[in-house]
């Protein structure tokens, strides 16, 4: 009786244990998708901070609303990578 009782617990631990395992990893891909498109405004405005002169649009009046735009192109696209490649899910 012990010894049934013993099994049936560990299989249901070893199924709740699986349950929270791909839990877990849908969690940690989706933080892993987040981070990457989350990283890509300071690589872009990190090039503008450099105060480098023959930056495109540097001395542009509208200079930093273009970086920005180019900025969120960058975002769409690697969004739409993602949704391609079938990463976000």
């Amino acid at each position: 009786m012990a010894q049934t009782t013993s099994d049936v617990v560990a299989r249901i631990s070893g199924a709740y244990s699986k349950v929270l395992d791909s839990n877990l990893n849908q969690t940690m891909k989706f933080l892993t998708v987040y981070s990457i498109i989350l990283a890509i405004p300071p690589i872009v405005s990190g090039f503008y901070g450099e105060n480098v002169d023959h930056l495109p649009f540097a001395s542009h009046p509208f200079g930093w609303q273009i970086t920005i735009l180019i900025t969120l192109i960058f975002i769409a696209i690697s969004i739409w990578i993602m949704f391609n490649k079938r990463w976000w899910k």
